[in-house]
């Protein structure tokens, strides 16, 4: 227990309200902690100041006001039969409705912070199916110009994002990373996905950014380019 936990519990301590786990963690602390110790002996002081104080008594004629004052009430309320109408209606919702407002509020809240944290993750992608009828709801990335590039034999594929203009911004090496080695065929391959030119991915008629599959082979007299959405 930490000092302001301590403290929060001096006047049950004085008082003796206290368990005896409360109690012997309490005593064991004081032996530890001098400024908790000058802390209950302050408040301590005080109690005892206190009781040492003259007891005040009221005067009579409090007593003989009051009664007064009651009988007057008593005497009203009986006359005007009560609260009105409207006000014993307004009384009895209120009190109705309080014990349902802070659950349902907090209610309210947690929805609310819930569906906000879930909002994100929630996405909708539709994906046309093989041997479906065509809806045009979405339509993939498909090209319209890459240059062809010298491979010497070797197969190289890379998957391609392509933006909503239907240019490139972001490429990953599927197969054939080792090609990659080579500076001058890496920047060979960069320069020409630089210019390519790209149909974009639609999403209910709209471009949007897809992924194109682009597979460069090559043998011993022609390049080979294959694309795939």
């Amino acid at each position: 227990m930490i000092c302001n936990t301590i403290r929060s519990m001096t006047s049950e301590y004085l008082d003796d309200r206290v368990v005896n786990e409360d109690r012997a963690e309490i005593e064991n602390h004081l032996l530890q902690c001098e400024g908790c110790v000058e802390h209950f002996g302050a408040r301590r002081r005080l109690r005892a100041n206190l009781k040492r104080l003259p007891a005040r008594v009221p005067p009579a004629r409090l007593e003989i006001a009051l009664r007064a004052v009651a009988h007057t009430e008593r005497a009203r309320v009986a006359e005007n039969s009560g609260f009105p109408w409207r006000d014993r209606l307004d009384l009895t919702f209120r009190n109705l409705m309080r014990p349902f407002a802070v659950p349902a509020m907090g209610g309210i809240v947690s929805a609310i912070v819930l569906f906000s944290a879930i909002m994100p993750s929630i996405a909708i992608r539709v994906r046309p199916m093989l041997n479906d009828v065509p809806t045009n709801l979405s339509t993939d990335a498909s090209a319209q110009f890459v240059a062809p590039i010298g491979l010497s034999e070797r197969e190289l594929v890379l998957d391609l994002v392509v933006d909503s203009e239907g240019r490139t911004v972001a490429y990953t090496v599927v197969s054939g990373s080792e090609l990659l080695q080579d500076s001058t065929l890496k920047r060979q391959i960069d320069n020409n996905l630089f210019f390519a030119a790209f149909k974009p991915a639609t999403l209910l008629g709209r471009p949007t950014s897809g992924r194109v599959r682009l597979k460069l082979t090559s043998d011993q007299n022609h390049d080979h380019i294959s694309i795939r959405g």
